[in-house]
This record gives structure tokens, C-alpha cells and sequence, in this order.
């Protein structure tokens, strides 16, 4: 094997082994939707952010949506593996009343 031809192999097998291993990873999203005539609002926990949920899960006529709060969260998820937790959660205030949050499992 050529020297340089050699050189180049060892450099690509080092860099192999220490370079980090890819993480995956998804983001998380709080999805508030409004009832313009009743101005009732709910709030939904998706992968899919404002502009993708309807195309999934169409919205009435006189709803509205809008992005509410947005976190990333490592690893995979999958159907049966629920949403990771809001990291920022803990560095809110707490309060006698929260709002419940639906989780809305993607089609991902």
C-alpha cells in the first residue's frame, strides 16, 4: 500500500473513532388553538409545529393557531415513547391553576 494512500486511511479510521456519535433528536411543541367565536383555547403537545398540525389534524373554520412554547429533546421517539418534559418547567414560577396540555401523538 503507498505511503500516502496508507496515511490517508489511518486519518479517515482515527477520525471514525473520535469523532461523536450521532444523537438524535426531535423537537417538542405547544400548540394553543383558539375558537375565534367561542374564545375558548386549548392547548396541545405535538411534534408538529403550527404550520404542519393542520395539514394533519385539519382545524374548524373559526379556529386558530398559533405556537405556544418549543423545546428539543434527545433521543428517538416513537408511538408508544411519550414526549419528553419542558426543560424550562422547572424554572417557572409555580401556580395554583396550570393549564392541561393534550398530548397529540404525530404520524412521524
Amino acid at each position: 500500500m503507498p505511503r500516502s494512500l496508507h496515511l490517508l486511511f489511518l486519518t479517515f479510521f482515527t477520525a471514525t473513532l473520535v469523532a461523536p456519535s450521532a444523537r438524535a433528536q426531535y423537537r417538542v411543541f405547544i400548540l394553543t388553538i383558539t375558537n375565534t367565536k367561542t374564545q375558548q383555547t386549548r392547548l396541545v403537545k405535538s411534534t408538529l409545529d403550527n404550520i404542519q398540525y393542520p395539514g394533519y389534524y385539519p382545524l374548524d373554520a373559526d379556529e386558530t393557531i398559533s405556537l405556544t412554547d418549543t423545546w428539543m429533546c434527545w433521543g428517538t421517539h416513537g408511538e408508544s415513547v411519550p414526549l419528553c418534559a419542558n426543560p424550562k418547567a422547572d424554572l417557572l414560577p409555580t401556580t395554583s391553576s396550570k393549564s392541561q396540555v393534550a398530548p397529540q401523538a404525530s404520524s412521524h
